[in-house]
C-alpha cells in the first residue's frame, strides 16, 4: 500500500510510506498506512483547510476531475 497526496502529486513526490526491509504482506505495514491514511483522510475532509487548483493548468489536460475544480 502507499499513500499518494493529490496535491503533491505532480510535484517531487516521496511516498508518505517508507519501509525498509522486505514486505511479505500487507499486515507488516497496516498499523502504519492505517494512521497515515487516517490523517490523509481528515485534512482532505476539513473544511477549514479550501480547495486550491494547480497553478499550471498543462496538470489537467488529462484530468478525470478537471469539471469539479471548474478548470475549463
Amino acid at each position: 500500500p502507499l499513500i499518494y497526496k493529490v496535491r503533491k502529486a505532480f510535484s517531487d513526490f516521496v511516498p508518505t510510506l517508507k519501509v525498509q526491509t522486505e514486505l511479505t504482506g500487507y499486515d507488516d505495514v497496516a498499523e502504519e498506512y492505517e494512521k497515515y491514511l487516517g490523517e490523509i483522510l481528515k485534512e482532505m475532509f476539513d473544511e477549514t483547510i479550501p480547495f486550491t487548483q494547480t497553478q499550471v493548468s498543462a496538470h489537467c489536460t488529462y484530468c478525470n476531475f478537471k469539471t469539479i475544480c471548474k478548470r475549463s
